[in-house]
């Protein structure tokens, strides 16, 4: 299985909320704008990085997103 965040992100957002939860297009897009915020932080802090591995979001990470 693939460890870009960016495929497993696709997936929960277009699978997982859409088709099984069924949820609105305006709360999926809150995710997705979220997940957005969340990753371009992430690029700010490793710049050089192409893309963004599951294993690059942790607790520290998310902590310090959320301040």
């Amino acid at each position: 299985m693939s460890d870009d965040l960016g495929r497993h992100l696709k997936a929960f957002l277009q699978l997982y909320l859409r088709q099984q939860r069924e949820l609105s297009p305006n709360t999926i897009r809150s995710y997705r704008d979220a997940f957005k915020l969340l990753l371009g932080f992430v690029h700010v802090r490793a710049p050089g990085r192409s893309s963004v591995a599951v294993k690059d979001i942790d607790a520290k990470t998310i902590l310090a997103f959320l301040q």
